[in-house]
């Protein structure tokens, strides 16, 4: 399947929501508590749901709150993740 988009911003919005839905209906995450896990130090774009997992606090002043189920890890832990989940 293709999905024709028009920036970067509006992919990783659009690959949030797919994740999203692919975690309720194939893996029966309960209803909105699906976890989005994020590499810290990460640049996707401005948009509000974007910045909320970004770990540049200058790109969240005066734009909160943000959104809820998205989390930063690094990438240096990467096996504390892999276990985690």
């Amino acid at each position: 399947m293709a999905l024709p988009m028009n920036s970067g911003a509006e992919a990783v919005e659009t690959a949030i929501k797919a994740s999203r839905r692919w975690a309720y209906r194939s893996k029966k995450i309960e209803p909105n508590k699906a976890e989005i896990i994020v590499a810290d130090g990460n640049f996707h774009g401005r948009t509000t749901t974007i910045i909320s997992f970004s770990s540049d606090a200058n790109s969240k002043d005066d734009f909160g709150p943000t959104h809820l189920g998205l989390f930063q890890w690094s990438l240096v832990h990467l096996k504390l993740l892999r276990r985690q989940y």
